[in-house]
């Protein structure tokens, strides 16, 4: 995926339809007008550092409501900035039939929408009642270094195990 071939943002959608995940829960959450800082804590924050090892941008998404859709990109330090906007107002759904929405202003794919995902957190929900999902949608140019990666340790683990 991606909206570029050169993409290089791992979107990370948290969730866009209730049960949504609440901000406050997530860390130490600064909010100036639409404009948001936060400090992951707990399985946020393992779940990023596992993720950034695809890629150094990294952009985080969610809804908190129906109205409330935050747009995160991910620091050095694991610290996420970004903003507040209205879903409504602001969505574009670029192909018709499909749940593939975009964020225009920032020229990315909008995952919380995804049906998927929704679906996905409200089962894990029912399971544990504290549970977390990430759908992370991983660029097409990424995927390809990882295949990549994948042959060649196969070929090295290959002809390791046949003592050449």
């Amino acid at each position: 995926m991606g909206t570029s071939p050169d993409d290089r943002r791992v979107i990370v959608g948290l969730g866009g339809l209730p049960p949504y995940p609440d901000p406050q829960n997530m860390g130490a959450l600064e909010v100036v007008g639409k404009q948001v800082q936060l400090d992951p804590d707990g399985r946020l924050r393992q779940g990023l550092e596992m993720i950034r090892e695809l890629s150094p941008e990294i952009v985080v998404q969610f809804c908190a409501d129906s109205h409330q859709g935050y747009h995160l990109e991910m620091q050095e330090e694991l610290s996420l900035q970004g903003r507040i906007f209205d879903p409504r107002r602001e969505l574009k759904n670029l192909i018709r039939g499909e749940e593939r929405n975009y964020l225009m202003p920032e020229d990315v794919r909008w995952l919380p929408s995804a049906g998927a995902n929704a679906l996905q957190r409200m089962q894990a929900c029912k399971l544990y009642s504290c549970a977390g999902c990430m759908h992370v949608e991983i660029p097409t140019l990424i995927r390809q270094r990882m295949a990549l990666r994948m042959k060649e340790k196969a070929i090295t683990d290959s002809l390791t195990s046949s003592g050449l």
